[in-house]
């Protein structure tokens, strides 16, 4: 397992092939052609979600079978969290997305 000091989270080493018995690599080096990709992501406490029942509800707020809103516009129940860390302080990227103009009038 590696721990990134950037956010402070222990995440899996994957090789560049599968094997009998798959042993994580401690290294600092990327592999060549991983046997999977990682997303190493999270979300705010902050970050808003859709709750089907409850409307905009915080993350921090979010439990197992809540049922929330996802990427494809359809709503899934919650079944598990990949970690959770209540007193972690990090660096978030904050996106503001501002509507194009409208388009001039003939």
């Amino acid at each position: 397992f590696f721990n990134d000091d950037n956010n402070g989270f222990v995440v899996p080493r994957y090789t560049e092939a599968p094997s009998v018995s798959p042993a994580p690599t401690i290294d600092f080096l990327p592999t060549l052609q991983p046997t999977s990709k990682f997303s190493n992501f999270c979300f705010s406490g902050e970050t808003l979600v859709r709750e089907q029942d409850r409307g905009w509800i915080k993350m921090r707020d979010l439990r197992i079978g809540h049922v929330i809103r996802t990427q494809n516009g359809h709503y899934e129940p919650v079944y598990a969290f990949g970690h959770y860390h209540h007193t972690v302080e990090t660096m978030f990227l904050q996106i503001h997305i501002v509507p194009p103009p409208s388009p001039p009038q003939a």
